[in-house]
């Protein structure tokens, strides 16, 4: 992704794709972020939305995929109220406790929709849950 707020369009379409083929939505949405520190462009990411276990996914869906993804076993992880600007700063503080407490992040960080009002154009309503796999 070009950067970090051009995922708005694959939101769209992976929205769309599971309105189109009524898939429930069943929990919080949440993009994992494969990059292994903050990048101001060419942002390699992977937006995802939990359905049923049970849901149907259509086959040859060109780059929409129905895959399920591990538990975390150890995670570190914060809760951010505001803006998604101010997600970076989030991102330094937690790993700055990673590294004070000797753990080593793993795998992709995930970041958790959990309050996301789209009519609040300042973002400030929004809750983001930063979770960081740590061993």
């Amino acid at each position: 992704m070009p950067t970090y707020r051009s995922q708005t369009a694959l939101w769209d379409k992976v929205c769309g794709f599971a309105t189109a083929h009524s898939l429930a939505i069943t929990g919080p949405c949440f993009t994992l972020y494969y990059d292994p520190e903050y990048r101001p462009s060419d942002v390699d990411l992977e937006v995802c939305l939990p359905i049923a276990t049970d849901a149907v996914v259509p086959k040859d869906t060109g780059d929409i995929v129905d895959k399920t993804l591990p538990a975390l076993p150890r995670a570190a992880s914060t809760i951010h109220h505001g803006t998604f600007d101010k997600i970076p700063a989030v991102y330094d503080a937690l790993h700055q406790w990673i590294v004070e407490h000797k753990e080593r992040a793993i795998g992709p960080d995930r970041e958790v929709c959990l309050v996301m009002d789209l009519n609040d154009t300042t973002e400030e309503s929004f809750v983001t849950e930063i979770q960081v796999e740590i061993a």
